[in-house]
């Protein structure tokens, strides 16, 4: 995107992803995988506008949102009243245990991952509608299983997992100034 005026480009985004795997073996009866991960994410938030004449904000956007199309502007921005900025974290971790017992094999398998993520954005308004969101979300599970075969022809797998999450958010609009 380029701003209207200056010219200065706007809306870039960095994504980097990465982790690290640690395997346990003590015995060729049980081994242990602990995993850890990681995104993280910082970007521009930008908003092209499509205003018509007529339209309710089309009277308080400068001209150049005004009567756009969908081919050659529509990827020009009017700089923001303040700043945007948009970021995201992911960290996670997961453990799986595996024990065979050669009748069955005992499975765990545990698992934590949490994000924040904060939004600040003018939604193409200049100022008419802009929001600042701040959110942030949890979770945990466990998961046990055994498995194994009975007898030619019937394998099974018995198992429990337990879930919870937590997620809040906090939103502050502004809507007309």
């Amino acid at each position: 995107y380029k701003t209207v005026g200056t010219g200065q480009r706007r809306g870039g985004s960095n994504n980097e992803n990465f982790g690290a795997s640690f395997l346990y073996t003590p015995s060729d009866r049980f081994e242990s995988l602990l995993t850890f991960d990681k995104q993280v994410q910082d970007f521009d938030p930008v908003l092209g506008g499509l205003t018509r004449t007529g339209d309710a904000f089309a009277g308080a956007l400068p001209t150049e949102f005004v009567d756009g199309n969908n081919t050659d502007n529509v990827y020009r921005v009017v700089a923001p009243p303040q700043q945007m900025l948009g970021t995201y974290s992911s960290p996670g971790v997961t453990n799986e245990m595996n024990l065979d017992l050669d009748v069955v094999k005992l499975t765990s398998v545990t698992a934590y991952r949490e994000s924040d993520d904060q939004l600040r954005q003018d939604y193409a308004t200049n100022g008419l509608y802009f929001a600042d969101r701040d959110q942030q979300y949890k979770q945990f599970s466990q998961e046990l299983r055994a498995s194994g075969k009975l007898f030619d022809g019937f394998d099974y797998v018995a198992g429990v997992y337990y879930f919870n999450s937590r997620y809040h958010i906090d939103q502050f609009t502004s809507v007309f100034f």
